[in-house]
């Protein structure tokens, strides 16, 4: 059910001030925005759609969440409307003037910025930071893109649910969704895009100071006989030193080898963490239509999809190459009139060629 409530109206406990009868509904976590078309009916349902109301529907997430509209345009055959979470009414409520959180953790740093306000907000990050926010609104500090955002400085994962934001290291859960797919790509309802510009087959370790593996020198993966050609790049391990290199008796966070055996034995653990972490596996994303793919034969092996919630793990087969890989929801487009998945995006962002055309790759900090 979508409820609407007039602009003036912020009793949300209570019923909205009419049930909507939309021809379609959707949000589309991609944007957070939801988007609505609702024809002219005989009873005036239509006219309180306006800029300032506010709907009450069904997510993904959780029913009777509430997104405020932005804008909207009228036809002769109805209306259509453009709404957003009812949190980003924080951008003009809350003004943090000055505000410090100085070596917090996610969850007191959330508790900090939202201190007094009616807005509030839950993390899992445990790791510390510090952040200083001088005359910016809440959005602004949670989600900007200055260095100082939340985002850039503590990490994580963002979700709304009313008036409360969710940032957690990680959003979603594995429940054992399989998606395979083969040589038979189906022509409608699944586009899957594979990209191999950043796929490492074949890696070169080096260590600090330029020290390298015995031997050949590369330690391969498994799956390298999967592809046609050698992907092979030199991967930086800094944290992987000699006895001799180290100076100091601070080793916290370092790898101490004393000899040439044990640091051969480092970077191949090290190669072993790069295989695990699917390098050797092309970027896939795919693109899946539930309403397309209803009525066909292909339904069955996508059904789980419908339940699928932002950043939920896929375990995505391909058949051609012989390869498993984990991919997580990038992105969902949910029917809230139908109140199930519409579509569904999975997969990692594909490689930006442009930003990075370096043979060597700083692995320790980064990896997909």
């Amino acid at each position: 059910m979508i409820q609407i409530y007039v602009a003036d109206n912020t009793n949300y406990d209570a019923n909205g001030d009419a049930v909507l009868l939309p021809n379609t509904c959707t949000l589309d976590t991609g944007s957070w925005q939801v988007s609505l078309t609702h024809p002219r009916d005989a009873d005036g349902r239509w006219e309180l759609i306006q800029d300032g109301a506010v709907l009450k529907l069904p997510t993904f997430l959780a029913d009777d969440q509430l997104y405020r509209i932005i804008h909207t345009e009228v036809t002769d055959s109805g209306v259509t409307a453009t709404a957003q979470p009812i949190f980003f009414d924080s951008a003009g409520d809350v003004m943090l003037v000055d505000a410090r959180p100085t070596d917090k953790s996610g969850q007191a740093a959330l508790d900090i910025l939202t201190q007094g306000t009616k807005y509030s907000g839950t993390s899992d990050i445990t790791a510390h930071s510090t952040a200083y926010y001088q005359m910016r609104n809440l959005m602004e500090a949670l989600t900007g893109d200055d260095d100082n955002a939340f985002v850039n400085r503590w990490g994580g994962e963002v979700m709304y649910n009313n008036y409360t934001v969710i940032i957690n290291e990680r959003l979603g859960a594995d429940n054992g969704a399989l998606l395979a797919y083969g040589k038979n790509i189906p022509a409608d309802g699944m586009r899957i895009t594979e990209d191999v510009s950043a796929l490492i087959t074949r890696i070169y370790p080096r260590a600090y100071n330029g020290r390298t593996l015995s031997g050949s020198g590369y330690v391969d993966s498994p799956l390298i006989g999967n592809y046609p050609t050698v992907h092979q790049a030199v991967m930086e391990f800094s944290d992987v030193r000699l006895a001799e290199d180290v100076s100091g008796d601070d080793t916290e966070g370092l790898i101490v080898c004393e000899d040439q055996s044990a640091l051969d034995e480092a970077l191949r653990a090290k190669c072993a963490e790069q295989w695990a972490a699917d390098v050797d596996k092309p970027a896939v994303t795919v693109e899946v239509s539930m309403v397309l793919l209803a009525d066909t034969v292909n339904y069955a092996d996508v059904k789980d999809l419908e339940r699928a919630s932002l950043g939920d793990t896929v375990h995505v087969r391909n058949q051609r190459l012989g390869i498993d890989m984990n991919a997580r929801v990038k992105s969902l487009v949910y029917d809230c009139v139908r109140d199930k998945v519409q579509s569904v995006t999975i997969g990692s962002a594909l490689y930006d060629y442009v930003s990075d055309t370096s043979s060597t790759i700083q692995a320790a900090d980064a990896v997909i």
